[in-house]
């Protein structure tokens, strides 16, 4: 469902009557002159064209409860239940909102409305309803990346999404998974048996992979729950072609153009296939149990973050630069160096997060970044700073050595994203050996080694972020029982580099990461960090 083409029209009407009436009105004042009667005439016009605009917006769908009614109805699948209840109300009115974006393609200002209501998610439906929208405008605005972890998010809520799992099953057929997607149509099959297009899309995938016979069976199931589904002749005109069976395959081409199909498109197709250069697409590497196990580490595991990225744009938060406030002394008296400012009000889509005010990293400037490997919690040479100010004074200008890790200061930009745990995280191997013993599977240490690298760059998320997952270079600090109360990953920064300039050095190529308790984070209590870093 779109945005109303006839109020457009209409607003549009309005919008040439109004400007034609301006102009008469002006004509009015120059021949005849200014008076009290002309003034009435233009008010009463203004205000009667303001009225029938507000009424034809209202009609449209600018917040008219009929028209989010509609959508109640239209996309009840996705909605399913979410913010039910009667303390929800403003988060609904907001989904609702996100979907009018959705219908009037302003994708980005709906990104934004869900991007904040993901903290104030509290049910899986809740949360499901939130990322199927997310995934929907992530692909409008060419993001498969981005709309594959919102869908794999959504399942992680809820696995019994047909539409899910069969869009999430497009998206590798895109990327040339074919072997992923079928999986995923399965699913779409098991909690919709009559979904004709995860039949037609599976068949499509099975003819991207020369098996002609399957494509051929799954697009007549597809037809038998649509007739005349100008896709499902389609593939089964060009399946037949690939088998040989010119008879049938002008058969269902006939078909296929008599249902509204493009002829001069599937002739195109038909003449790769007869000429031989129907590339096959070959199987993933790795074993469908092993594929499953990842996915549902994935799910298990996916979490919002944010990525931080360097910008030019005007933000408060920064990397480097001078400090802001009174900056805290390190063991030996000297001031510290600010690490990382985050102006909390421009972070998004985190949970627990500070909503307002500023979160401030200090390290002391040595040859450590200010680390105690033997004692990484003890806050004499870093400090991590809850500020609830909306604005702090900034200080002079520092003297670094070369050995502090940011040389001047850099704008950030933060970008809500979803990942799942990185495989160098401490619980990582439990969590897929769990799944991989499901499916009859040996342990991660026991796969051939080109299968553990395949399953190592599947969970491998780089770069700086607030939240998300660390990346070591050596090992997780948090192995040591004593540390593993530090479940929230705060802060990461990583070595930076472009071809003209090292941004940020850590090490020889390394990261830097602060560790916090959920609950500390909750309370916004930061006396309690675990302080890590190493490089390669």
């Amino acid at each position: 469902m779109k945005q109303n083409k006839k109020a457009k029209i209409v607003f549009i009407v309005l919008l040439v009557l109004g400007i034609a009436a301006v102009g008469l009105a002006v004509w009015e004042i120059c021949t005849n002159g200014f008076s009290v009667k002309t003034a009435g005439k233009l008010a009463a016009f203004a205000a009667a064209w303001v009225l029938a605009i507000a009424r034809m917006y209202s009609a449209a769908g600018g917040g008219s409860k009929k028209l989010y009614a509609l959508y109640e109805k239209e996309y009840s699948e996705h909605i399913h239940g979410a913010f039910s209840r009667d303390e929800q109300k403003k988060e609904k009115k907001l989904l609702m909102n996100a979907i009018h974006c959705f219908n009037a393609e302003r994708y980005t200002k709906g990104i934004d409305i869900l991007q904040n209501l993901v903290p104030k998610c509290a049910k899986p439906c809740d949360y499901a309803a939130v990322y199927t929208f997310l995934a929907l405008m992530y692909e409008q605005v060419d993001k498969p990346e981005n709309a594959m972890k919102a869908y794999q998010a959504v399942l992680k809520y809820d696995d019994t999404r047909s539409t899910v799992w069969s869009n999430l099953g497009r998206l590798h057929r895109k990327k040339g998974y074919h072997r992923e997607a079928i999986e995923c149509y399965k699913k779409a099959l098991e909690a919709d048996p009559k979904n004709e297009y995860a039949y037609n899309n599976m068949g499509n995938s099975y003819f991207r992979l020369g098996e002609y016979q399957k494509a051929v069976d799954l697009a007549k199931k597809a037809l038998e729950l649509k007739p005349a589904f100008v896709q499902a002749l389609e593939l089964l005109c060009t399946s037949y072609a690939a088998m040989g069976d010119e008879a049938k395959c002008k058969e269902y081409f006939d078909l296929s153009v008599s249902s509204g199909g493009n002829p001069a498109a599937l002739q195109n197709v038909l003449k790769v296939i007869r000429e031989g250069n129907l590339a096959k697409d070959s199987y993933a590497p790795v074993p469908y149990e092993i594929d499953k196990a990842c996915d549902l580490v994935y799910r298990e595991t996916a979490l919002p973050f944010i990525r931080i990225g360097l910008t030019g744009e005007d933000t408060n938060s920064r990397f480097g630069g001078p400090a802001l406030g009174a900056a805290p002394l390190d063991e030996s008296g000297n001031e510290m160096k600010l690490l990382c400012g985050i102006d909390c009000s421009e972070v998004r889509g985190l949970a627990d997060f500070p909503e307002s005010g500023w979160l401030l990293f200090y390290i002391a400037d040595n040859e450590l970044y200010g680390a105690d490997f033997d004692n990484p919690t003890s806050q004499k040479n870093f400090r991590v700073i809850y500020r609830p100010e909306a604005a702090l004074a900034e200080g002079d200008t520092p003297v670094l050595t070369e050995t502090f890790p940011v040389q001047k200061r850099y704008n950030i930009a933060l970008t809500p994203d979803i990942c799942p745990m990185n495989y160098c995280d401490y619980r990582f191997e439990d969590i897929l050996n769990k799944h991989l013993a499901k499916s009859g599977m040996p342990k991660f240490n026991e796969l051939e080694e080109d299968t553990q690298e395949d399953i190592a760059k599947r969970f491998c998320t780089v770069g700086h972020s607030l939240y998300g997952s660390p990346m070591f270079a050596q090992y997780d600090p948090r192995e040591n029982e004593e540390y593993q109360k530090y479940d929230t990953l705060l802060l990461q920064v990583f070595t930076h580099r472009t071809q003209n300039e090292t941004k940020i050095q850590i090490g020889d190529e390394g990261a830097i990461q602060f560790f916090i308790p959920k609950e500390n984070l909750k309370n916004k209590d930061f006396s309690d960090i675990l302080y890590w870093w190493d490089c390669y």
